[in-house]
């Protein structure tokens, strides 16, 4: 949680671990079978995939030399467990819930998606473990979630357009904006001939 308060103030953006439930749904990647590739009742086929056991031989890889899920994300299993925010909960219940964050407290925190040191059955995208926050493994890692700085509602434009212009006649061009927020908007063109003058107070261009 420091390096990412560290990261935070370093790169403006909001970083944080998933929960298990964003975690999952990342992993799955719309499927609903055993592993991300499929039920593999054998396990003939995960060694494209991931780094487990059989294939890791004894270590960690760099993140990005298996085929990524359906979604395009590598080792979201395998290679190392990956922490989520949540508090380890062992009863989750029957009830459909969306989205669930899990309980305000605990002593454990999750970890998901198996490691280079386990067996394949602990690579499934339904697979659970636990250990408490302070401790530290060398088959252990983080993989964070981005949430947007900014909320507010984007610009929309009132007009967009193009239009033909006779050669040696004048083209004024009026740019205007609604925000819900009311901030400040900052106004961009590209490919303006040369001459083209931009009025910030009238928000008008003129070449």
């Amino acid at each position: 949680q420091a390096y990412v308060t560290a990261l935070n103030d370093y790169s403006g953006m909001v970083f944080r671990l998933p929960t298990e439930a964003e975690w999952e749904y990342a992993c799955r990647a719309g499927t609903a079978t055993r592993f991300f590739w499929g039920d593999d009742p054998e396990y003939t086929v995960g060694d494209d995939y991931v780094w487990w056991k059989r294939t890791a031989g004894g270590q960690f890889h760099v993140v990005g030399q298996k085929l990524p899920n359906p979604w395009g994300l590598h080792d979201m299993s395998g290679n190392v467990w990956e922490w989520c925010q949540d508090w380890y909960e062992p009863n989750l219940g029957t009830e459909s819930v969306t989205d669930p964050a899990g309980p305000e407290t605990g002593t454990d925190r999750l970890l998901r998606g198996g490691s280079y040191s386990n067996p394949e059955y602990k690579l499934r995208s339904a697979f659970r473990d636990h250990t408490a926050p302070d401790n530290v493994y060398n088959n252990v890692g983080v993989r964070l979630a981005m949430t947007s700085a900014d909320t507010n509602t984007p610009p929309v434009l009132d007009r967009v357009g193009s239009q033909y212009i006779a050669e040696g006649a004048t083209l004024s061009l009026t740019v205007s904006a609604t925000d819900a927020d009311a901030d400040d908007l900052t106004y961009e063109a590209w490919n303006l001939p040369f001459g083209a003058v931009f009025d910030p107070e009238s928000r008008t261009f003129t070449w």
